[in-house]
Parts: C-alpha cells; structure tokens; sequence
C-alpha cells in the first residue's frame, strides 16, 4: 500500500511539474508608453519580456527592434529599469534605416516582468502612417541553467499587432469626458495638447479635497490618456461618489466630473 501511494504521489509531482511547463509562455513587448501619437511628438518605446509563468529567471537574450524610419526618427536609448539588465550592448549603426539590435547577459537573472531597453523616437509621419515597430528575439536563456528559453516565446507585441496610427496635433487644449462614466473600478481621462505644456491632472472629492494626483509634468503636442483606479495617493480604495478632475495646462484649466459606482 506505502508503495502505490508513493507511486502515485511521484506519478503526479511528475505530471504537475509538466503540465505547468506546458502552459508556461513568455511573452515580449515593444509597445509606446503613449496611447496616442501625433507629429512632432517624441515618445518611448519600452521593451519588456514577461516570465511571470515561468521559474526561471531571464539569463541572457539578444534582440532586434525594426521600425518605418519615414514615420519614427530614432533619437536616442537607455538601459532597461531592471535590476542586472542595466548595461545592454546595442548596435544602432543601422538606426537611421529602422533598426537596431541588443543584447545583454546577467548571470543572476532577473525575474517575472523584466524591463530590458527604452528607445526613444520623434515622431515623423504623417496622420494615418504606421510607424510598423517589430521586436524580433534570436536568442533568449535562463540564468543558473544557461537553458534556451525560446520554445516558451509565445508571443511578441509591437504596434503593428495593436493598429497604432499617427494622428493630428491637436489644434487646441481639451480635456474629454472620462469613459465609462459611471465606472467601476476604473475609468480613462482623455486630453489634448495642441503645443508643450506642462500638464496637471488632479482628482478631488465632492468636498474639494485632492485624492490623487494623476498627471505632473512637461508633455510635448499630442492626445494623451491615463487611467484611474478609483484609488487616492496612498493606494486606498475610495468610497462611490461623485468626484471631480481638474486639468491645468498653461493658461488652461477645465474641470469635469465623473461617478465612481460599487
């Protein structure tokens, strides 16, 4: 009997152990950090492999990202905000034609979401253009094992897979009606810059008191979106109600109100 059981008892460690290297993936972005992108606008463009289904710890890669160099002027990179992955080699001799490769090797590994590049671009196309970024990985091991992780690349995201457009500027300063409205949990904020400004978006209660403050800094020309999780600056989940959010960009200010719902 302790027998069959500790036949069973290995069978299924053995079983569980695969099933979940079968349903591991790792999925590798290359995606604006600006929702909307306009001409004349610079934006930055992360690069970001997700291990979070997997145990290991990212090891070493070497990568390519490729662009339309008639719609994105390549401006300049940095270092990936990721602990060990902090000094890339990168190759932009071929920048100017749309490309540049990179890699790095970090024997201690970094874990879960790991943030390897931010390359940044000017954006030169004109309204409808694709600026067609594509990350591409040809090689990809953990750390320890030295083991190839590239059966696990599951996928690559860029903003060719997410129809990313260049759009107008803006011909003047608009703050839009947060959608949905009512929300529950989150909602998004809209606006628009028709030149650089340095923006502020704040949420305040019923009462006029500040909750959260969303949005603190210089922005270039362009339409932007952020998000708010019905949370205040301490991370604090906040009650239903009426709340307002204020926007202030030079001269401009505008006020509008939203309904948190539970």
């Amino acid at each position: 009997m302790k027998k069959t059981t500790l036949f069973l008892f290995s069978f299924l460690s053995i079983f569980l152990l695969v099933g979940s290297s079968a349903f591991a993936t790792i999925r590798a972005t290359a995606l604006p950090k600006e929702t909307n992108i306009s001409t004349g606008q610079q934006i930055t463009v992360p690069v970001e492999v997700d291990l979070s289904t997997l145990p290991d710890a990212l090891g070493s890669y070497t990568a390519s990202l490729t662009w339309n160099p008639d719609v994105l002027q390549f401006v300049s990179y940095r270092p990936g905000t990721s602990k060990g992955f902090s000094a890339p080699v990168v190759n932009a001799k071929n920048a100017k034609a749309g490309k540049i490769i990179f890699a790095a090797a970090n024997p201690q590994g970094a874990e879960g979401r790991v943030e390897i590049l931010n390359v940044a671009f000017k954006v030169i196309g004109t309204k409808g253009s694709n600026p067609a970024l594509r990350l591409n990985f040809t090689a990809m091991a953990a750390a320890h094992s030295f083991e190839s992780l590239m059966p696990y690349l599951e996928a690559t995201t860029t903003a060719v897979q997410n129809g990313l457009r260049i759009e107008e500027i803006p011909a003047k300063f608009d703050l839009l009606q947060n959608y949905p409205n009512p929300f529950n949990p989150t909602t998004l904020i809209k606006y628009q810059l028709p030149k650089g400004e340095n923006v502020e978006i704040s949420i305040y209660n019923s009462v006029g008191q500040e909750i959260q403050q969303l949005v603190n800094e210089k922005k270039p020309a362009g339409n932007y979106s952020i998000s708010w999780n019905g949370t205040d600056n301490n991370g604090k989940i906040v009650p239903a109600g009426i709340y307002i959010y204020r926007m202030r960009a030079g001269d401009y200010v505008a006020i509008k109100k939203m309904l948190l719902v539970k």
